[in-house]
């Protein structure tokens, strides 16, 4: 074998060294972003974050907008059989928002456990929070979902972040009532809803948080228990200022479609392997519902890191992604080049 060939092979060595390196800095740097649970929310969040004005972000009627992921698949049988026992053989005559409270009732029957979050399939998370009395909000109110959409009953779901829109916070639901023609909150998990202290009306998502920014003493709604016993606060002082802590960081899931989301089979196949596998397919594929922050002055700066944490780790996977390939290209050269030498040798 040449010198010449020598030099040329060991700078390839080098080439290749050099391209590992940066492969695994970079690849440590997005370790690092995903460190920790809530930071990995922070991520998958950027990935979905579509920002807009106030009046922009939830609808007032019941049709749901065009870009609006909406659950068009038959419910499955083992919510179909849940309705008619809760709702004493489907939809009653007392209107969308009682049959909904009935349905927050039979969730409260397992609250008060001591198991994780849960984040799994709508069905099987029904069935770990009834039989097991397990689940956190999200959970609560992915099932939530899953049975107000059985029973016919428009649903959407909200969050809050106590921190920059990332994994630490709550979620809680809507239905719309059309006797009452709007939207109605509704906290399964904590089991409680509000009313206007002067006409009685039940508050939707938007009305709450209005009253929480604008309360300066005496509040101007009251807190409803939906089943008094499984309350998710020590106090009523403890539920308003849980909710004080959220109040300029609320945002709305844009989709419902928890069916059709657990049936997809890329979904499915990449839920086998672990949870953020699975949303990141759906993300890529177009199923998993964007979220729709409330924009205002104290909170723009949150939406910004947001939108920053998205450009860098988009950046960071897509040049990981170029140097594997680069990587890949110059090992096959290096192989090449000393498979000829030994030939001509």
């Amino acid at each position: 074998m040449s010198s010449n060939t020598t030099k040329t092979q060991s700078r390839s060595r080098a080439t290749i060294a050099t391209t590992v390196v940066v492969f695994l800095l970079i690849l440590a740097g997005l370790v690092w972003m995903a460190r920790e649970p809530v930071e990995l929310t922070r991520i998958r969040n950027s990935l979905l974050v579509e920002s807009a004005g106030d009046s922009r972000v939830a609808w007032s009627g019941p049709e749901a907008p065009a870009d609006f992921l909406m659950e068009h698949s038959p419910p499955p049988k083992e919510f179909q059989n849940v309705i008619r026992e809760v709702l004493d053989g489907g939809r009653s005559e007392n209107g969308a928002f009682e049959d909904a409270l009935s349905i927050a009732r039979h969730l409260a029957t397992g609250l008060g456990g001591r198991g994780g979050a849960i984040q799994s399939t709508t069905v099987d998370a029904y069935t770990q929070i009834l039989e097991h009395r397990r689940g956190y909000c999200a959970d609560f109110t992915q099932v939530f979902n899953g049975l107000a959409i059985s029973s016919g009953i428009p649903v959407r779901e909200w969050g809050m972040s106590f921190g920059g829109f990332n994994g630490t916070g709550h979620a809680f639901n809507e239905v719309y009532d059309a006797e009452r023609e709007k939207w109605i909150f509704i906290d399964s998990h904590k089991s409680f809803y509000v009313r206007d202290v002067m006409n009685g009306q039940p508050l939707s998502a938007m009305e709450f948080r209005e009253r929480l920014l604008a309360v300066d003493g005496d509040t101007t709604f009251q807190i409803e228990y939906i089943d008094p016993e499984h309350f998710g606060f020590r106090s009523l002082d403890k539920a308003l200022a849980f909710y004080h802590r959220g109040q300029d960081q609320f945002f709305l899931w844009y989709g419902n479609n928890v069916f059709s989301y657990d049936n997809h089979p890329i979904v499915k196949f990449f839920g086998f392997v672990s949870r953020p596998l699975e949303q990141l397919s759906a993300i890529a594929i177009g199923i998993h519902p964007r979220i729709r922050i409330i924009e205002s002055d104290s909170n723009i700066g949150l939406i910004r890191e947001l939108h920053n944490t998205r450009r860098l780790f988009l950046s960071g996977a897509v040049t990981l992604v170029l140097l594997g390939l680069i990587l890949g290209w110059q090992v096959h050269n290096y192989r090449g080049a000393r498979k000829r030498g030994r030939t001509s040798v």
